[in-house]
């Protein structure tokens, strides 16, 4: 007998339901690895516009798993956004992380140079002020995360305010998280109220 989110469960027994991650704009998969070898029995989604990144991501997920000794599966998907995404998944994503293309077209001249050399346009501008795909993300999102899940963007420190007035329109809860350098934030979402 398996549950609505494909987890095997015995009659009468209770069982914890396998968490379904997804990493979404994922490139080469660096969030899903990390989570492959620290969530044995994760359900991990990776997707991207770009098939031969999702095809590296899934191999870097599996190298990853094996060598943490874990039993967490990779899916891949070519997506536009989140669009591709299987209907199953739908409302039944516990966390739906991502780094999309978030920087402003008026700023290409402070990016690295190594930045433009070997990155796709696409895999880093984001539109006049760097949130169009931020925005879709987060309004196609509500299609699919669980009712308990949360949505995790890595994006500017100073998108931040745009960006949470965008998803609490749309009644998601904000939480901001410092990032790796003084200029990057994870921004936080979930629907409903927090606990």
């Amino acid at each position: 007998m398996t549950d609505s989110r494909g987890n095997g469960a015995e009659s009468g027994a209770r069982t914890i339901p396998r968490p379904v991650v997804l990493e979404a704009f994922c490139g080469v998969g660096p969030v899903a690895s990390a989570v492959a070898a620290s969530v044995p029995e994760a359900a991990i989604h990776v997707g991207d516009a770009d098939e031969q990144a999702v095809r590296c991501a899934v191999a870097n997920v599996e190298a990853y798993a094996r060598a943490g000794e874990s039993s967490a599966n990779v899916t891949g998907h070519v997506l536009d956004c989140l669009h591709g995404l299987p209907d199953e998944l739908r409302h039944g994503i516990d966390v739906i992380a991502a780094v999309p293309p978030y920087v402003p077209v008026t700023a290409v001249d402070f990016l690295p140079r190594e930045a433009l050399d070997f990155e796709p346009s696409t895999a880093l501008f984001g539109g006049v002020d760097g949130l169009d795909l931020v925005r879709r993300l987060i309004a196609e999102s509500l299609d699919w995360l669980a009712p308990e899940g949360a949505l995790l963007i890595e994006l500017g420190q100073d998108q931040v305010a745009e960006a949470t007035g965008f998803a609490t329109e749309r009644e998601l809860e904000a939480q901001s998280h410092l990032g790796e350098d003084e200029q990057t934030v994870v921004l936080e979402l979930r629907p409903g109220h927090w606990n």
